[in-house]
């Protein structure tokens, strides 16, 4: 970033407009309406995905002549360092196959479980019974609204010296979790801030049951799975849940589906569904 730019309030909104003019004017992407940071385009006659995370890039294309244009054309602008195909981005870690790729966060989950058990978590036995992210049902929800009682300080300073973590922090922790990959969480989560000015031991002891399901899944990912006909190409977005047996067989969520029609017109279609 420019030295004249650094510490000003409009930094970052004039940083912005300056890759803005490489991205779009130059080459000729589109900003995405729903999400900033995410360009999209043609060039070459490939479809290209550009994510930025401030002035870290990530970009998306089926073709390495296309990608070394990209990456010409952002080494004319600024001092750069190609880091070749990702395999961490943000904490999150990428595998790839011939059609499959697939993201996890299975070392930040494996921080938030050391925080809740201690560094050798890995080596105390659990049982290995289906274990679940939440309790449902009406008399559950009923129990945690009755107890949203406020802790005083002090009945607050030993219910975390009892159950050895702080009800915000680990809640921070589950929600980066299922914001990004782990979306088997995401529901027992979200119900769960609902409580965080006022939980009880109930609340307590339901953060302690997703970290026991994390404990027993810690490695759960996203796919995508690419599939090519003549429509166009045709990108699945899968929850691999074979760690989740109480989802029912088969244990495979479609969470989302993103599709390139023939006219390269980017189409995003959420839907959450058990296959």
């Amino acid at each position: 970033m420019f030295a004249h730019v650094q510490g000003r309030k409009d930094a970052s909104r004039e940083w912005e407009e300056h890759v803005d003019k490489v991205l779009c004017g130059q080459l000729g992407l589109i900003k995405n309406r729903a999400d900033q940071c995410i360009y999209q385009g043609t060039i070459n006659q490939c479809h290209v995905i550009l994510a930025r995370a401030t002035d870290d890039i990530l970009v998306g294309t089926s073709s390495l002549d296309t990608y070394n244009h990209i990456v010409t054309t952002l080494e004319s602008h600024w001092k750069i360092h190609n880091m070749g195909q990702v395999s961490h981005f943000f904490g999150l870690r990428f595998l790839f196959s011939s059609n499959c790729m697939t993201i996890d966060q299975t070392h930040m989950v494996h921080d938030v479980l050391q925080y809740v058990y201690g560094s050798s978590w890995d080596k105390q036995i659990i049982s290995r019974t289906n274990m679940i992210p939440m309790l449902s049902g009406v008399q559950h929800e009923e129990a945690l609204l009755a107890s949203c009682t406020p802790y005083s300080p002090s009945e607050l300073h030993k219910a975390i010296q009892l159950y050895g973590f702080e009800y915000r922090t680990l809640l921070g922790q589950f929600q980066h979790l299922c914001q990004w990959t782990r979306l088997d969480i995401q529901t027992a989560v979200q119900r769960l801030a609902q409580y965080q000015n006022a939980p009880g031991s109930l609340h307590f002891d339901a953060l302690l049951q997703i970290a026991k399901y994390l404990r027993q899944y810690p490695d759960i990912p996203l796919a995508f799975n690419r599939k090519v006909s003549r429509a166009g190409s045709t990108v699945s977005v899968s929850h691999i849940s074979q760690a989740a047996p109480w989802l029912g067989e088969p244990t495979v969520i479609s969470v989302e589906a993103y599709q390139f029609d023939k006219d390269q017109t980017f189409w995003h279609m959420p839907r959450i569904m058990t296959s």
